[in-house]
């Protein structure tokens, strides 16, 4: 891309052959994240945890250096992250929200684990602008 370096370049390079394997939903958008500096301004910290990147096919997380997190996370019971306070410099969850019962405390924990300053970027499906078929996926 114009006005890049040869280390942006191979980073982004890196980063869509990452995006072959991500959820399904996230993946739909994956490029487009690249390409307008999304990843690169949201979720290049450090420290960055993916709530639920899996669902139900075996996916990465939303970057490399990603922490995925799902029920099967050792010492995460669905609810409550194993992580100090205030250790996060990100914390992403696609198409995951919706499905959380308790969301309101999900979601004070995953503030909990932010860094003053760091990024909680949740997608959810828009109920008019979501296709809608009568068996799942949908």
């Amino acid at each position: 891309m114009p006005g890049m370096n040869s280390y942006e370049t191979e980073q982004n390079a890196n980063l869509y052959s990452w995006g072959e394997e991500v959820g399904e939903e996230v993946r739909k958008s994956y490029h487009q994240l690249i390409e307008s500096g999304f990843i690169s301004e949201y979720l290049s910290g450090l420290n960055v945890l993916d709530i639920g990147y899996r669902g139900y096919i075996d996916a990465k997380p939303i970057v490399p250096h990603a922490i995925g997190i799902d029920l099967d996370f050792p010492g995460y019971d669905g609810r409550t992250l194993p992580f100090p306070d205030s250790s996060q410099d990100a914390v992403f969850s696609s198409h995951t929200l919706e499905h959380i019962q308790d969301y309101r405390a999900s979601l004070q924990d995953w503030f909990r684990v932010l860094k003053v300053g760091g990024y909680l970027v949740i997608i959810v499906p828009h109920q008019y602008l979501y296709e809608k078929k009568l068996a799942p996926p949908s």
